[in-house]
């Protein structure tokens, strides 16, 4: 029986469970502001409830860059020379969404730095999602959904309001992060339920080897 080298840590299917429904949690913020006013909550990011967006915001983006790269240190050994690039985008992009964390909870928004931030995380997670591919250390949806993440977040930012006109602009902005969030945490609780397995795979397969000794000593 082979079994995985490499087990994550407890905490790590968590955090990407937690940057989900964050990311999660700053679309339906934007859809309440909506609803109650029948404006867009980013045209108000100075109010109490935009700097608390904002900081969910950086802090859902802060979240996911934290577990790409704990999930690329996981898996170091194992990953190919694309590990680097993960860890590279993955720390500039934890970078940027802790400043902007900082700036928009404590003063205001710094222009560009969050969307470098959310580009390198882009590119972070498409790198990790080829990389643990190639070694086959996640369950392979999981991969892909990865690549997903990287690849369509932007895009339906663009798609969805036109697709999605005849609702009210509010109801469709920011609503590209919501299956985004939704996604991770999928993606992380597939993650828990993998490392679940694989601790019980370890112990079925050490189990004979303390079983036996009892067996004799008891048949003495």
């Amino acid at each position: 029986m082979q079994l995985q080298k490499t087990i994550l840590s407890k905490p790590v299917p968590m955090i990407g469970v937690l940057g989900g429904t964050l990311l999660a949690i700053h679309y339906f913020l934007h859809l309440a502001y909506g609803v109650e006013t029948g404006k867009i909550l980013w045209d108000d990011m100075g109010s109490p409830l935009g700097v608390i967006d904002g900081s969910l915001f950086t802090a859902a983006f802060a979240t996911i860059d934290l577990t790409l790269i704990a999930l690329a240190m996981a898996y170091y050994r194992q990953l190919n020379g694309l590990k680097f690039g993960v860890l590279f985008f993955g720390i500039v992009a934890l970078l940027g969404a802790m400043t902007g964390f900082v700036a928009v909870t404590f003063w205001h928004m710094i222009p560009y730095v969050m969307p470098i931030a959310c580009l390198t995380m882009f590119i972070s997670a498409i790198l990790l999602g080829i990389a643990t591919l190639k070694a086959r250390l996640l369950p392979t949806w999981v991969q892909f959904g990865l690549m997903a993440f990287g690849l369509f977040t932007a895009p339906l930012g663009f798609a969805l309001p036109k697709v999605l006109s005849m609702l009210p602009t509010y109801a469709s902005f920011e609503m590209h992060f919501l299956p985004s969030g939704l996604l991770w945490i999928a993606m992380g609780l597939a993650m828990a339920l993998q490392r679940r397995k694989q601790i019980q795979a370890i112990k079925d397969y050490y189990a004979p080897a303390y079983q036996e000794p009892a067996t004799r000593i008891s048949q003495s």
